[in-house]
């Protein structure tokens, strides 16, 4: 256990925890992968190589601290956090990584209720913050911040929807889930690709085919996913060198951690002609970014993807496979199921609230700076309309 810089102990009947603050670094990778192994937790942005390749791309994330509690010299809870200060009031930010949904601590299983509390009486005693920013945190971590500080003002900035489905034991289990319609769409699916020669295969953490590794299935699914998105003239952030050499870093850094990552692949004559790429612990399987060749899109590659990922998960009794949030339909084609995530600020200062005022200001400038790019992408949109109403009445008059 390294030492800490402060530490607070709180009895409760049972349970004593001893919490200190630590850089990233200090805190030994064992005790953290033990302790997100423990935890069960669906939080995999907060696994320890992920964290570490943030800290490789993003300056901003090379200041964090991390927030440990000890029992027994145990460490049974853990929360990354930035503390900065802004020129009017003191930030305390509860770490969230880019497109990290469901940010909550790791917390030893059977402790999280008592050890969140503790944590959020040492936060407000030992940093005394202006304001908290908590963003795309979990339902639970939500309910406790409002909760616990019930006197501040806290300020509910946006709620994300996920789609989650959760996985049955079997493949049979799922066939039989499915209504008649959903059903028989699938199998024609299936069976439309097996006649056309398509293949299908997952490449994962320390099982990759031969001669062929993480890296270059990575490179083969950003090249389908740019052609998708150029086809349909939008853009992409995940093709972008910032994202791009994060994922790189996780796909060389995953082997022997609690979380890794794999692409299931869709082959055509030997050729990759799709892909879909998530990462997973034992529990849970997030869906991180799909590309496929869009000349194929008769073939319903995406949906193909999909379901062989969830049939490989289930063969590996892999319990959720979360959509992350996104409002895109074919998302809740496949689960009416869904989780919500939340940005809030907790405000304990005139200071916090002051600056909770400019962080509003700042996102509608934020907003107005984009309305001239999108009012571009809505014109071409309304362009490709009148065609798409002539085809429709074409099909519906044939």
């Amino acid at each position: 256990m390294p030492n800490p810089e402060t530490g607070v102990a709180f009895a409760d009947r049972s349970l004593e925890i001893t919490f200190g603050v630590h850089a990233f670094d200090e805190v030994d990778k064992g005790d953290w992968d033990q302790l997100f192994r423990q935890s069960g937790s669906y939080n995999l942005f907060y696994d320890y190589r992920t964290i570490q390749a943030a800290q490789l791309v993003w300056k901003r994330y090379r200041s964090l601290k991390v927030i440990c509690g000890y029992s027994d010299n145990n460490l049974i809870f853990l929360q990354p956090i930035r503390v900065r200060g802004s020129g009017i009031a003191k930030v305390l930010e509860l770490l969230s990584l880019p497109t990290a949904d469901t940010n909550e601590p790791l917390v030893a299983s059977g402790h999280w209720e008592n050890a969140t509390r503790r944590f959020l009486d040492f936060v407000s005693g030992s940093f005394h913050p202006d304001i908290i920013v908590a963003k795309s945190v979990s339902e639970r971590l939500y309910s406790a911040l409002v909760s616990h500080f019930e006197r501040a003002h806290t300020g509910v900035k946006r709620i994300r929807k996920a789609r989650v489905l959760y996985l049955p034991s079997t493949v049979e289990g799922y066939w039989s889930s499915l209504n008649s319609k959903s059903r028989n769409q699938l199998k024609r699916k299936i069976k439309k690709a097996r006649v056309s020669g398509f293949d299908f295969r997952v490449i994962h953490s320390g099982g990759a085919a031969t001669g062929y590794d993480l890296g270059e299935a990575l490179d083969e699914l950003t090249q389908l996913h740019r052609k998708r998105f150029d086809s349909m003239n939008r853009d992409s952030f995940f093709v972008k060198d910032n994202f791009q050499r994060f994922h790189r870093h996780l796909c060389e850094r995953s082997n022997s951690a609690p979380v890794s990552f794999m692409f299931t692949e869709a082959l055509l004559a030997g050729e990759v002609v799709g892909s879909i790429y998530g990462m997973r612990s034992d529990q849970v399987y997030i869906y991180l970014m799909i590309g496929f060749n869009p000349d194929l899109a008769c073939y319903s590659v995406g949906n193909l993807l999909i379901y062989n990922t969830i049939e490989h998960l289930i063969v590996r009794q892999t319990k959720v496979f979360d959509f992350k949030c996104g409002k895109e339909p074919y998302k809740e084609r496949w689960t009416k199921d869904f989780y919500q995530n939340y940005d809030v600020n907790v405000c304990f200062t005139k200071r916090g609230r002051l600056l909770d005022y400019v962080f509003d200001i700042l996102k509608l400038a934020h907003g107005a700076r984009r309305i001239p790019k999108n009012i571009d992408k809505l014109a071409h949109r309304a362009g490709r309309i009148p065609k798409k109403i002539s085809r429709l009445i074409k099909s519906r008059t044939a």
